[in-house]
């Protein structure tokens, strides 16, 4: 009975109930004879008013989709036929027990797949194909290639094939290869992090490991607390496991904290989902004392906290420790990825849970996937404990910095004054804000046909909505494609905001 319902929207939330009930039993997702929630516990689970889920639940029934009885729950009531069948009375009074056999059509032709896909689960829309056309890609939060550590990390797999090339080529434990969750055990301690109460569990990537925590969590539904804006590949997992993501405003200070208070007040989220460290979209990173703020609500109120550490690597010495360091309660999940400073296509990352979920968190990476790949554990443990993991995420550091200073001087020289980027931020991306009413997704298409790439704010968005805004990513261009490409931008930006002619250079 995880139903999503759409706050913001004109529609009353009893008819919104209706119409997911419906829409999930006219797509056969839920069979005649499957059992619903009680309308109080189902009330309690949506956080609205058991008589809105008593009212909806009487529209179904006297529509014949539902049925009832005391004592017995409420159950996703037989066809009509079928129903005719099962309860019509034989000569000698007796019901049937069995019916005739069905009928299927004759068919020919390819299946109809689309109607076999699981209804009811929302899924990302897919950019449209790329085509041959060259472009500068600001849109996304990846490494420029020339940045990738090609000829370290091919030493690296020769060296490690050479002293133990048939044991990689086995299974590996689910939980990862034991030396190196023990390097990673000892670098998150020196960040302040109790492992000793906790366990790591390598993954593919740390969106598997989003993944993961969401099968867990999110078996059947509930709220996500979110920034707002976050990442879009969070949001999009999340709402395929029909969870209802409230947003709650973050800037540069932190979270608003009076916003916070409400939503806790009026939800009890299964979850909060927090990138506390060069946010995605945003780039920033919350200060210490908002980090203190919003972990004491969130542990007052025993709420889980789900820690994406996206960049950890990049973390200098004198900035704040992860939430995840001052957790005394083991409330707090915390996700990472080396994906970011290695290579996107290494897909390796760490999950930190408590202890009590190692286990079923165990099980369900087995199922999903048995183990992560074992070479390539072995590869980023040689990085990590030659150091030169350390030594090549300082140059990283050094060059996305360069690279920011650079996009944020071309902003002031090239952008309207009533476009607002959020700063400080660090990492690789910014949060570019609009004036209310711009239309983003035209900027973004026009953007395409002058050979650059943004991503859209509305992907971004918890509660659905397409805000005046768009990431930019300045870690996946060359240096040299950033000036231009920027000065490009902003005369779209004025045409579009001002009117009028706007000339600007040519991309290089």
């Amino acid at each position: 009975m995880d139903l999503l319902l759409d706050r913001t929207s004109s529609t009353p939330l009893r008819q919104q109930i209706v119409a997911a009930i419906r829409a999930r039993i006219e797509s056969g997702e839920w069979s005649p004879g499957t059992r619903l929630l009680s309308s109080r516990d189902l009330a309690d689970r949506l956080g609205v008013n058991r008589t809105t889920v008593v009212q909806s639940y009487d529209e179904l029934t006297a529509s014949g989709l539902l049925e009832s009885g005391v004592g017995r729950g409420t159950f996703v009531r037989a066809s009509g036929e079928r129903r005719d069948e099962r309860d019509r009375p034989t000569a000698s009074g007796e019901r049937p027990i069995a019916t005739a056999p069905p009928r299927f059509p004759s068919a020919s032709g390819p299946l109809a797949w689309a109607d076999r896909l699981a209804r009811g689960r929302p899924l990302p829309r897919l950019p449209a194909a790329d085509d041959a056309t060259p472009r500068v890609a600001l849109a996304r939060a990846v490494g420029h290639p020339t940045l990738y550590p090609v000829e370290r990390i091919k030493t690296a797999l020769d060296r490690v094939f050479a002293a133990r090339g048939r044991e990689l080529l086995a299974y590996p434990s689910p939980a990862g290869y034991a030396p190196l969750r023990e390097e990673l055990a000892r670098r998150l301690a020196r960040q302040g992090v109790d492992v000793a109460r906790n366990e790591l569990v390598i993954v593919n990537g740390s969106q598997q490991g989003l993944d993961l925590i969401a099968r867990l969590l999110l078996s059947e539904g509930g709220t996500v607390l979110t920034a707002q804006p976050s990442f879009s590949g969070a949001l999009d997992l999340f709402r395929w496991h029909r969870a209802q993501l409230q947003g709650v405003p973050a800037g540069p200070a932190g979270f608003d904290l009076a916003a916070l208070d409400r939503t806790l007040a009026a939800t009890q989220p299964r979850f909060a989902y927090v990138i506390p460290d060069r946010a995605n979209p945003t780039g920033l990173s919350l200060p210490a004392g908002a980090r203190e703020a919003l972990l004491e609500r969130l542990q007052a109120a025993r709420v889980p906290v789900v820690e994406d550490d996206w960049l950890a690597e990049l973390r200098r010495d004198d900035e704040p420790p992860p939430l995840k360091a001052r957790d005394r309660d083991d409330q707090v999940l915390y996700l990472g990825t080396f994906s970011k400073v290695l290579a996107p296509g290494l897909r390796l990352g760490w999950l930190l849970v408590p202890k009590p979920l190692f286990e079923p968190l165990l099980a369900l990476k087995k199922i999903s996937d048995l183990a992560t790949n074992f070479p390539a554990q072995a590869v980023l443990h040689e990085l990590l404990q030659s150091g030169f993991i350390d030594s090549h995420a300082r140059d990283l550091r050094v060059q996305f910095e360069r690279r920011r200073d650079a996009v944020d001087a071309a902003i002031d020289r090239h952008f309207p004054a009533a476009v607002r980027p959020l700063r400080p931020h660090s990492g690789m991306v910014c949060w570019i804000e609009l004036p209310a009413g711009s239309d983003v997704a035209r900027l973004v298409e026009e953007a395409r046909r002058e050979g650059i790439d943004i991503a859209p704010g509305a992907p971004f968005d918890a509660i659905g909505r397409a805000p005046p805004a768009f990431r930019l990513s300045y870690s996946a261009a060359s240096e040299a494609e950033l000036e231009p490409a920027i000065a490009r931008l902003g005369a779209l930006l004025h045409r579009q905001l001002l009117g009028g002619s706007h000339a600007a250079p040519p991309l290089v």
